[in-house]
């Protein structure tokens, strides 16, 4: 029984790793092009690619800063009002 769970843990864990990978994975190579909302300035592009984290850090290192605010329960901001998600 030990076993199973442990099995099943683990597997879990594995899942859960590759589902943040693919939507990161997503939000970093795509992330500024998936904006749908009116026409951005050059400086509302810079702000929103800061606040998709994508300004200038390398995928893994980008990768462990978001996973670590994920963990932390920082969820980032709208887009609309710039209010927290996890508020």
């Amino acid at each position: 029984m030990k076993v199973y769970i442990l099995r099943q843990t683990s597997r879990t864990v594995l899942v859960l790793f590759l589902i943040t990978l693919l939507v990161f994975s997503l939000v970093y190579f795509w992330g500024s092009d998936i904006y749908w909302g009116p026409p951005l300035t050059a400086e509302s592009f810079q702000r929103l690619e800061l606040i998709l984290g994508l300004d200038g850090k390398s995928f893994p290192e980008a990768y462990v800063s978001w996973m670590g605010a994920m963990l932390r329960g920082d969820w980032g901001t709208t887009p609309w009002d710039y209010s927290g998600i996890a508020e």
